[in-house]
């Protein structure tokens, strides 16, 4: 799936590059660099900021390909130094990020709903699908700030202030498609743009409640955006999803909320991460997407928020970011053996490549030296000590100590800092911990 992305984008690139003009806007900062700001002034993506589709193939071509060495500690404060692949982080299109991070959002909320549901906090959990007929021919902007504009009409303000009593908790995921069309790899007619929602609620009354509030706040902004005529026409304005309605959509002007209308758009569930993973899940299959709709949707995902939580449920995502951080290396592959919890980041300059720690681990024949596996390059510069950049989480005390056991600090930066022979040595425990419980495991009957 990563390489049929690989060259959707490819393609994305000459539709971004050759179809839709740009103009230069000023500066923007990339770390520490200040580089020139670009913008769309023609086609769908018209006033946001240019993103190079042949830039993020490169990227993700190369997601997983290099290894870095990273830092982690054990409850006993111990050092682990383990070997971990580099990830593009391009969530909104790589498969494996985005599968990744969809994971860990998904245990994350399963994590708060079961803790609300102990508590008491919530009687009920649903999964409730909330969408808008599509307007044909619409950018996918223009489609988001209206449903947008509908969620927080919904949430916010005096409204806001029922929504809240009715639902203590919820976590909301958008999703993008092309229809029918588009999984097959067409350009189809427009975006549609739905959300998937897991609620806490109190009563089994909420489904009737939710979809009579949600239904008049698309409509209502359906006429702000689009206008008092054209936003009532607009077919299914304010319809909910309904898998036994006749065509599908319980439309606005339905006079009253009826048990025939069904609730196959809100399912009551419990806190199985299968079910819960569709609201966790990343904002789009990038490669069912034709290569003009998959131009258009880098430039308006660069830098947007898929998901969000509300009520108790409001820190799910953060916490999901920490485990994603903690949990990426499995002790499954090193039964007995204590890798810790990670605390250093994984970007370029933030840990060092494995080849900087120990060159050649677990590769054949080295290109620069000719020797095999594991060994001292000598036509290879190595450094004296190598060094990781904190996670914020990270327990600044803990590090320290861990870091003193195997002859290293915190320097002025706020880096970790150890003997690169040192970092070598746990590293190679770690690889013969993980060669032991294969040999064993290959030896079982």
């Amino acid at each position: 799936m990563r390489a049929r992305v690989v060259r959707l984008l490819r393609r994305a690139g000459y539709v971004a590059r050759w179809r839709w003009a740009r103009v230069e806007d000023g500066v923007r900062r990339v770390g520490p660099h200040v580089v020139p700001r670009w913008t769309y002034r023609a086609g769908p993506a018209a006033g946001l900021e240019a993103v190079d589709p042949w830039r993020m193939a490169r990227r993700l071509m190369l997601c997983s390909a290099a290894w870095y060495a990273q830092a982690r500690i054990t409850s006993a404060d111990a050092l682990r130094v383990v070997a971990q692949p580099r990830p593009c982080g391009q969530v909104h299109v790589c498969p494996v990020c985005a599968r990744r991070r969809s994971w860990t959002l998904a245990t994350a909320l399963r994590a708060a709903v079961e803790e609300d549901h102990a508590a008491g906090v919530v009687r009920g959990v649903a999964l409730v699908t909330l969408t808008h007929r599509d307007e044909p021919g619409a950018t996918l902007r223009a489609e988001l700030a209206r449903f947008r504009r509908a969620w927080d009409s919904l949430t916010r303000g005096r409204a806001g202030m029922a929504w809240r009593q009715a639902v203590t908790s919820w976590f909301i995921g958008l999703e993008v498609t092309r229809g029918a069309a588009g999984a097959r790899g067409e350009l189809g007619h427009g975006w549609h743009v739905h959300a998937h929602v897991i609620v806490g609620v109190q009563d089994s009354e909420s489904a009737q409640w939710i979809g009579e509030r949600w239904r008049a706040a698309t409509l209502r902004a359906s006429r702000a955006l689009l206008g008092d005529d054209r936003g009532a026409w607009l077919p299914g304005a304010g319809g909910v999803w309904s898998e036994t309605h006749a065509d599908g959509w319980i439309p606005a002007g339905r006079p009253a909320w009826t048990p025939a209308d069904g609730y196959g758009w809100f399912r009551a569930i419990g806190a199985s991460r299968a079910t819960i993973f569709q609201a966790a899940k990343y904002p789009t299959p990038a490669v069912e997407l034709h290569p003009i709709a998959l131009a258009e949707f880098v430039a308006v995902a660069h830098g947007r928020r898929w998901h969000e939580g509300g009520g108790t449920w409001r820190g799910v995502r953060r916490r999901a970011l920490e485990l994603e951080a903690a949990s990426e290396a499995d002790p499954h592959d090193t039964p007995g053996y204590d890798v810790g919890v990670n605390v250093s980041r994984s970007g370029p300059r933030d840990a060092p490549a494995l080849d900087d720690v120990a060159t050649g681990i677990g590769a054949g024949r080295c290109r620069r030296c000719g020797a095999d596996g594991d060994h001292d390059c000598a036509a290879r510069e190595l450094g004296e000590v190598v060094s990781w950049k904190l996670t914020k989480g990270a327990e600044r005390a803990r590090v320290v100590a861990a870091a003193m056991s195997a002859g290293g600090d915190i320097d002025a930066r706020g880096r970790l800092v150890v003997p690169r022979a040192a970092a070598a040595a746990l590293l190679r425990e770690w690889a013969a911990a993980g060669r032991a419980a294969r040999e064993a495991r290959a030896a079982l009957p």
